[in-house]
């Protein structure tokens, strides 16, 4: 599936749907690392992408890394004005 994706990004480097699409199969793959770079390729394109964005948190998180799990999540509950969820998400993550 990843050989696929790539093949449609030489064509076209910057298409948002593929670059969200090989970040989610590469995390589906459990390759962290490589998901996070494509998650940041893709919000590069798209940087209003919630779903994305949460992807990316769900990434570091499954990366060991709760600290960028925790600025992506932040970022998205900001943007939605939603104090009380993001307060949650941040006990979650620090108790983890």
């Amino acid at each position: 599936a990843v050989e696929y994706i790539e093949k449609s990004l030489s064509y076209k480097a910057t298409d948002f749907d593929s670059l969200r699409e090989k970040a989610n199969v590469l995390a589906a793959l459990k390759r962290f690392k490589a998901a996070i770079d494509a998650y940041k390729a893709a919000l590069r394109q798209n940087i209003d992408d919630v779903e994305v964005k949460i992807s990316l948190g769900y990434a570091y998180l499954a990366d060991n890394n709760p600290t960028d799990a925790l600025d992506a999540f932040e970022a998205v509950m900001k943007e939605k004005e939603n104090k009380n969820v993001f307060s949650k998400v941040k006990d979650w993550i620090v108790n983890l």
